[in-house]
């Protein structure tokens, strides 16, 4: 069959590392494909597709014939690969995607980003402290952090007198070690990661670990990806409140209390943060976001006849628990933003009154005048963080809204 073909015709090149595996969900599932680009570009599709896809980059050469590529996906598929004809007609079809999906953009959920450790570190640190991720180590482990950190609690420590500075410089150490849970998780199981960085997501800067390799993982796998940066978190928290009860620090009072507060934001699913891969995970699904918005249209439809199976089902009730909480949280960054504009407005007013009085007073010194300078300017400086605060938050809140929403109200 393969001389019906024109002998001009060659197959689409796909060029670059491509992986593909099964994506391990839960039973009774239906079977989907992983397919990955140099482990930057990843999405799911059917077995057929995906190892098409493979087998056009396994063969993607200069000479390389439908023949070849053929014989390779036939090899892999078995006997319900389609005959010859039918797969050079897909393939001619999909040409132009085929050929661009290496080009695909890589759409991260951070806005900038900058390595700070390369992956080869991160494996060589992940080998050393695998071992942590034994589950009757971890388990453990967790318990001997909850017992510290109450211990620490009824101890009181006075935080008067405290280093607001090196409190925040201990807690982001902790941050840090909280990236390498995620990284070493993926060591213990094998999965590539690309390393740890920072980056900017939304309005706040962030530590990163790159661990969308995880991908090839089983969900229980995956979840213990998610949770490796909380874990980890846990122990450092164990180590300060240990130094904390030994040295009577208030420095690192503060430096656990900030911990533990990051501890918590980190679980917030409303934004792409650890809570929101965790619940991910731990439902076995992707797109958490679109799953729920999902579930929102069905449950807007009451004359559905699986309505009340749906109503009664685990999705509704995180439905209604990820609303809470996304209201919750709205309202406590805007309030946070709006106090932080009434403050700053208030150091403003005092920098100007102090220039004032400067003139007012008779001729300032050089010294008084750049120290008006340098608070006005700061002042100044505030204000401006502050509204490009509200303005991003503001229109970044009213797009996901009006994403989730047209999902949510779609016509099917």
């Amino acid at each position: 069959m393969e001389e019906s073909l024109p002998a001009n015709l060659r197959p689409p090149k796909i060029a670059g590392d491509v992986t593909v595996a099964p994506y391990l969900e839960s039973m009774g599932a239906r079977e989907r494909w992983r397919v990955s680009f140099a482990d930057r570009i990843h999405f799911l599709t059917d077995r057929a597709t995906a190892l098409r896809i493979r087998a056009l980059a396994i063969a993607s050469g200069e000479k390389s014939t439908y023949g070849d590529v053929h014989f390779i996906y036939k090899c892999e598929m078995g006997l319900s690969a389609e005959p010859l004809l039918p797969f050079v007609q897909w393939c001619e079809a999909h040409r132009q995607r085929l050929e661009q999906l290496t080009e695909t953009p890589d759409n991260h959920t951070l806005t900038f980003r900058y390595r700070l450790f390369r992956s080869s570190i991160c494996e060589r640190i992940g080998e050393v402290l695998s071992w942590l991720f034994v589950p009757s180590t971890m388990v453990a482990l967790v318990c001997i952090s909850l017992m510290a950190v109450l211990i620490n609690l009824l101890y009181r420590i006075p935080s008067g007198g405290a280093s607001i500075c090196g409190a925040i410089v201990i807690a982001l150490v902790g941050v840090l070690f909280h990236e390498f849970g995620h990284t070493t998780a993926c060591v213990r199981y094998r999965a590539k990661q690309g390393g740890i960085g920072v980056g900017l997501y939304w309005i706040w800067p962030v530590f990163f670990a790159d661990v969308r390799g995880s991908w090839v993982l089983t969900a229980r796998q995956r979840l213990q990806v998610s949770l490796g940066g909380l874990y980890f978190q846990s122990i450092y928290v164990t180590l300060l409140a240990l130094a904390g009860i030994a040295t009577g620090s208030p420095t690192v009072a503060v430096a656990i209390y900030i911990t533990m507060l990051l501890m918590g934001n980190t679980l917030n699913p409303v934004l792409k943060y650890d809570g929101y891969w965790i619940l991910s995970d731990w439902l076995n699904v992707t797109n958490l976001h679109t799953q729920i918005a999902a579930h929102l249209k069905a449950l807007c439809q009451p004359r559905r006849s699986d309505w009340r199976v749906l109503v009664q089902s685990r999705m509704t009730l995180v439905l209604a628990a990820f609303t809470l909480f996304a209201l919750a949280f709205s309202w406590f960054v805007f309030r946070s933003l709006i106090a932080a504009s009434a403050s700053t407005m208030t150091e403003l007013s005092n920098a100007v009154g102090s220039m004032r009085h400067l003139f007012v007073v008779g001729s300032p010194t050089h010294a008084a005048l750049a120290t008006g300078l340098i608070k006005l300017g700061y002042a100044l400086l505030q204000i401006a963080f502050v509204v490009m605060g509200l303005i991003m938050f503001g229109v970044r809140s009213a797009r996901a809204m009006l994403s989730f929403a047209s999902t949510a109200l779609r016509k099917t």
